[in-house]
């Protein structure tokens, strides 16, 4: 049953939806790349052994439906913005804002960047960085070649090199911009995000979403404190890991 509604999902949403369901029914063993594209005139390019898992989670049960419903969002942060499954949703709920994406993985960068080219009515800029609490390059490791899973808190893997900024700097270069939506999928990169991130900026955020993954050392319980102190409702179903959202209302 859950297999039926998730292709009645994929035809909805795809014109050449069999590329998408094949990807996810038969793990990835379509070759190194397809093209989606989507009823509405949307284009997706995703590596099929990588990507699959990602996309489905997005396009399908929408993993990111907290989000939807917000008004007036202009500026939208895209931190681990991998191929840009997140903005390709998102503006299709929110199609005049402005989209930032940060990947700081240059083989992920490769496809996010033609997918940017894909969609050129989307208002859409790519950073070359991943956002943290510091500036540096750190190495990071890609398991069993899901590149949506690439962290620099792994130890197994092609190993990548990873290009960090800090997010504090990198906000106020920026103008000290109000974010209307914040969405942070960094595989363990949040817990640096939130060490020492100015209250300011969090205040500025009008809705976040993320999410939390175990990293020994690290207390995700001191994120939701943060997002608290700074004023926001805090939604997590599933602590201490998995989705969590800040909004508020």
């Amino acid at each position: 049953m859950k297999r039926a509604k998730s292709l009645i999902k994929y035809i909805a949403v795809f014109k050449n939806w069999w590329w998408a369901a094949f990807a996810r029914y038969l793990k990835g063993q379509l070759g190194e790349e397809r093209c989606l594209r989507f009823r509405d005139g949307r284009t997706l390019i995703f590596r099929p052994g990588s990507d699959s898992t990602a996309m489905g989670e997005i396009f399908v049960p929408e993993t990111y439906s907290p989000a939807l419903g917000l008004r007036d969002v202009e500026l939208v942060w895209d931190i681990g913005g991998n191929i840009g499954c997140f903005v390709i949703w998102a503006v299709s709920h929110y199609p005049k804002a402005q989209f930032e994406s940060f990947e700081p993985c240059e083989e992920t960068r490769v496809i996010l960047t033609r997918n940017v080219e894909a969609n050129p009515t989307i208002q859409w800029k790519i950073h070359h960085f991943g956002l943290a609490n510091f500036d540096g390059v750190v190495d990071g490791y890609v398991p069993d070649n899901k590149f949506g899973e690439t962290s620099r808190f792994g130890v197994e893997g092609m190993k990548v090199s990873l290009p960090l900024r800090a997010i504090n700097d990198v906000w106020r270069e920026y103008g000290r911009p109000k974010i209307g939506l914040l969405k942070i999928d960094c595989e363990g990169g949040e817990y640096d995000i939130f060490e020492g991130i100015d209250p300011q900026l969090l205040l500025s955020v009008g809705f976040l979403i993320m999410e939390i993954h175990p990293v020994p050392g690290k207390d995700p319980l001191a994120i939701r404190s943060a997002l608290e102190s700074a004023g926001f409702k805090v939604h997590w179903p599933e602590p201490p890991e998995g989705l969590i959202w800040a909004s508020r209302q």
